[in-house]
C-alpha cells in the first residue's frame, strides 16, 4: 500500500482495474449497489499444479448516506493446496455490508472461501 501512497501512477493501476472490474459486474441488480456499506472490485490472478497461489490488486470503496468514499488501492494474496492444474484470471466484485465493511477498514477480518470449484477453457 506504501506503494500507492508515494506513487499516483500506482493509484491510476488499481483504479483502472477497478473500473474494468465494475464494467464487467454492470449487469447486478441496482439493490446491491444501493444497500450495501461498500464495494471491494479486484482483477484476480490464480494458478497451481498441485499447490495454489493466488493474488490481485484492485479498489475498495465506502458507501453512507448516499454518498461514494474516494478509491482506496488494495492487494490481497493467498495460498492453497489440493487438486489444481492451470491458471486462470477473474474478476470480483464484492458486496460489503456494515459489520464487513468495519472489519475489513480496521484489519480485523478477512474475507475467506472455504472450497471453490471450476472448469475453464
Amino acid at each position: 500500500m506504501s506503494d500507492v501512497q508515494h506513487n499516483p501512477k500506482a493509484l491510476e493501476a488499481f483504479i483502472k482495474n477497478g473500473i474494468h472490474v465494475l464494467e464487467v459486474a454492470k449487469d447486478c441488480p441496482k439493490n446491491c449497489f444501493k444497500g450495501c456499506s461498500g464495494i471491494l472490485l479486484i482483477r484476480a490472478e490464480e494458478g497451481g499444479l498441485g499447490f495454489s497461489g493466488q493474488g490481485g490488486r484492485g479498489v475498495l470503496v465506502g458507501h453512507k448516506d448516499g454518498v461514494w468514499s474516494n478509491p482506496v488501492g488494495v492487494n490481497f494474496g493467498g495460498m492453497g493446496a489440493g487438486l489444481v492444474i492451470g491458471v486462470v484470471e477473474k474478476d470480483v466484485v464484492i458486496f460489503l455490508n456494515p459489520f464487513a465493511m468495519k472489519s475489513l477498514i480496521e484489519g480485523k477480518g478477512h474475507i475467506k472461501l472455504g472450497a471453490d470449484f471450476g472448469i475453464a477453457m
